[in-house]
């Protein structure tokens, strides 16, 4: 199958100042309900000289963009501790996304793994009605060494 669903996946924060490169200490984030979007984007740039009707187009540089996800408040799981310590650190933090996607009666399979570095950059508590679950969200800027994708094994 070449598509998968999200169900099963699991958030992860590393130690301040490390990289995604090289840590090796994970905290599970709990109770995520929307892990959000992101990806590199780049910046048009447009030449528009007089003697030309049409605009020139080049890519410039890029930026690996931001990372908003929602979940439950819960104030005694240790990654959301985390969370709320990172956003007045100005050290990166690592962070790694799991999918659901690992075949868990194989043994030795791993699922598979998105693995960048990030800025926190807020931890805001959500209030709703009287039928809501009390929520947060965070916003990370991501640094651009990139994200790492390794597929399911």
């Amino acid at each position: 199958m070449a598509f998968k669903t999200m169900g099963g996946a699991t958030l992860f924060i590393g130690t301040a100042g490390a990289t995604h490169a090289t840590e090796s200490v994970w905290v599970k984030v709990g109770e995520v309900t929307d892990f959000g979007e992101f990806g590199r984007e780049y910046v048009l740039i447009e030449h528009e000289p007089v003697d030309v009707r049409g605009t020139q187009k080049l890519k410039g540089g890029f930026n690996e963009g931001s990372f908003n996800f929602v979940m439950a408040e819960d104030l005694t799981d240790a990654g959301q501790d985390l969370m709320r310590i990172a956003v007045d650190e100005d050290l990166q933090r690592p962070m790694k996304i799991e999918l659901g996607d690992d075949d868990v009666d194989v043994s030795g399979n791993a699922p598979t793994t998105y693995t960048f570095d990030a800025l926190i950059m807020s931890f805001v508590s959500q209030f709703g009605t009287r039928d809501t679950v009390v929520g947060a969200t965070v916003q990370m800027e991501l640094l651009p060494n990139g994200v790492t994708k390794t597929e399911a094994v």
